[in-house]
């Protein structure tokens, strides 16, 4: 029983995530047909800064097989630890190392993929 409900949530967080970089491309298309070609990088690497934590942490969570309630905690605590320090340092490197791009973008990105999670979210089952 464990198990079963174990791998549904796998699929269910892999599904979360591939809708974050659908999102992403889509939101990074639409800002290039708008706005231009900075603007679309600076909404893809926004939304980046929300996926690719997000894969770190479902990855971390994948590895260990809780076994107690405490492991199970712990695991899903690193993974979370991982998800926060993973979007930090992402949106240090954006920011270190493209500072020409318009950092309201950045947030847009980071925001409306955050968000696609979330509703996305809300709307499984």
């Amino acid at each position: 029983m464990f198990e079963s409900g174990r791998s549904r949530l796998k699929a269910i967080l892999w599904r979360l995530i591939l809708s974050q970089i659908g999102s992403t491309l889509l939101l990074a298309a639409l800002a290039a047909w708008f706005k231009g070609a900075e603007v679309a990088q600076a909404v893809a690497l926004g939304g980046m800064a929300v996926f690719v934590p997000a894969a770190l942490s479902a990855l971390r969570m994948g590895v260990v097989r809780a076994v107690t309630p405490q492991a199970a905690l712990r695991t899903q605590v690193s993974a979370q630890a991982l998800k926060w320090l993973g979007t930090v340092v992402i949106f240090g490197g954006i920011f270190l190392g493209c500072p020409e791009l318009p950092a309201l973008w950045v947030f847009v990105g980071f925001g409306a993929v955050q968000l696609a999670y979330w509703v996305a979210l809300l709307l499984e089952r």
